[in-house]
């Protein structure tokens, strides 16, 4: 884990500002890294062919072309939520690495304030401009 927190962090061999040893840049570390990010959107789009299966054969192709309709604003969820949470834990876990317990319980505290006031915000929104989104998507009613 300490290899993927001093990745790129600096020139190659030196300690940067905060005394961490940033030789050990390498190709490994990095898809350590990157390896959950990587099976996650693996997982993902699976369950996403898997379920587009399932609706076709159980439902049918009307209640398929009502998914594909929705899933662009599903992504746009999802990739807002992503966002927060990526850049929450890079905070959160720099504030725990550098010993400062307090101000990581904060930033989490308000990085899930947050969230909720996205999620909240959202589920008004798609409440209230519901013909609009609907439109905009090409649907052609809202039942």
């Amino acid at each position: 884990m300490k290899d993927a927190l001093v990745l790129f962090a600096g020139p190659r061999g030196k300690m940067s500002e905060k005394g961490i040893n940033v030789a050990h840049r390498t190709i490994g570390s990095l898809v350590a890294f990157a390896a959950p990010t990587i099976f996650m959107m693996l997982f993902s789009g699976l369950y996403t062919l898997v379920d587009t299966i399932c609706i076709v054969r159980l439902v049918g192709s009307d209640a398929l072309s009502a998914v594909n309709i929705v899933t662009p604003v599903i992504n746009l969820i999802v990739g807002l939520g992503s966002m927060l949470a990526s850049g929450g834990s890079a905070i959160v876990a720099r504030k725990f690495g550098e010993r400062n317990e307090k101000e990581a319980r904060q930033d989490f505290s308000f990085i899930v304030f947050v969230g909720f006031v996205f999620g909240i915000a959202i589920a008004l929104s798609g409440s209230m401009f519901m013909d609009s989104i609907s439109q905009f998507s090409w649907s052609l009613q809202v039942y």
